[in-house]
């Protein structure tokens, strides 16, 4: 049987996400979607409460009694952003339709990021009375000060970045103007252990002395790799110990890592074609159009009918689009699969249904929350699966 080339799915996954939680039970899973209006025959995005729940602990037990937010560009789905509103205490929105979405859903405090400026943003800033304006250029912090209850700055961390105000700029301010800033924001896309976070917390402390007024210190998100390689407490004491002198508090807003585990896609299969030794099976959802940000991991089967199928050499378990790289999973020794085997994937929490690709005119999934517990004991079938769909994403090949 000849090799089969797999194209990488995603140029922005991360690897090697530690999942907060374990995955969750598959037959319960699939016994409660009637009940919440999913069909024997649909596909859905299902999101899990207590996932969210667990990964938001661990940031919650290294912010302590300081600040903790999400932010919302990573999804924006009503009842997610409805549950962390209860669980977080603001929204950290890059837009007028995330600052729509997160006060419907019930946040009232906000730290408004905006990249840009306009006469829109001006008036969605000043209908608000809980929030922080974070400028990115000087420009835009002299259109917002004065105009705003509380306004901060956001530091560029990197010269290459197009997003933050070089502290050589904080010089340029006024001393009144200095004295109006009550908030430093410093965003890396990827802090991945103590030494960059002792690199941040540095910059944002030489920001500080031109600052004098500076209260609050936001360290952003991107530290899905820090938390995988260092505990919640060694990240607590590194930020008590080295901001904790020189302001009042800090605020961590995670997006991806609060939410990527919970997401888990329900499909079916809708075609198999056999050869020899290997199948290629159809599912009804396309991996290429959700854009998972994460290693995907396969979490469970419900097959109709008979289970005890034999087992076929290799199978390819791919989307229904004409994109080559649009490839689920690539088993060895898998059992036959038939029209109508449901299958369960996770990685979906994070951006899938915000930057959905709806190629062919396919329709996003159906997007339910939920709370169901996890099973250590729910993926016996497809052993190793998940190694090998790693070895698939990254470009590796398969032989049979």
């Amino acid at each position: 049987m000849p090799k089969y080339p797999i194209v990488a799915q995603s140029l922005t996954a991360v690897s090697g996400f530690d999942w907060a939680s374990k995955n969750l039970d598959v037959d319960t899973l699939l016994e409660s979607l009637p009940s919440i209006g999913i069909g024997a025959n649909d596909s859905a995005l299902i999101y899990n409460a207590i996932d969210i729940e667990c990964s938001v602990q661990k940031y919650r037990e290294t912010v302590g009694e300081h600040g903790l937010g999400f932010a919302v560009k990573a999804n924006r789905t009503p009842s997610v952003l409805s549950y962390l509103a209860s669980v977080v205490d603001f929204a950290s929105v890059s837009s007028v339709a995330e600052y729509s979405s997160a006060k419907t859903a019930g946040f009232d405090d906000f730290r408004f990021v905006f990249p840009g400026d306009s006469h829109t943003l001006r008036r969605v800033v000043g209908e608000t009375s809980g929030g922080v304006v974070f400028c990115n250029s000087i420009p835009q912090f002299k259109a917002y000060v004065g105009r705003v209850k509380s306004i901060g700055l956001r530091v560029r961390t990197d010269p290459a970045s197009r997003f933050g105000i070089e502290i050589g700029q904080l010089s340029t301010l006024s001393v009144r103007e200095r004295g109006r800033i009550s908030h430093v924001l410093g965003h890396v896309a990827n802090v991945s252990d103590i030494a960059q976070l002792h690199s941040l917390i540095g910059l944002l402390r030489e920001a500080i002395l031109y600052l004098p007024r500076v209260e609050t210190v936001s360290l952003g998100g991107g530290m899905i790799a820090l938390f995988r390689n260092v505990g919640a407490r060694q990240v607590r004491q590194v930020l008590s110990t080295e901001l904790l002198p020189y302001v009042q508090t800090f605020e961590l807003e995670p997006g991806a890592d609060a939410v990527m585990g919970s997401g888990y896609v329900v499909c079916n299969v809708v075609s198999v074609s056999r050869n020899s030794n290997f199948q290629e099976v159809t599912l009804d959802v396309s991996v290429f159009s959700l854009n998972s940000w994460t290693d995907i991991e396969f979490v469970g089967c419900r097959f109709v009918g008979a289970a005890d199928r034999r087992r076929v050499g290799l199978s390819r378990i791919a989307g229904p689009t004409c994109y080559e790289g649009d490839v689920w999973l690539i088993v060895e020794e898998a059992r036959e699969f038939v029209v109508g085997d449901r299958l369960i994937f996770r990685g979906f929490g994070a951006y899938s249904a915000g930057m959905f690709r709806p190629i062919h005119g396919l329709q996003h999934p159906t997007e339910v929350l939920v709370s169901i517990a996890s099973n250590e004991d729910n993926r016996n079938d497809f052993e190793g699966a998940n190694a090998a769909f790693r070895s698939i994403r990254g470009g590796a090949r398969l032989d049979s």
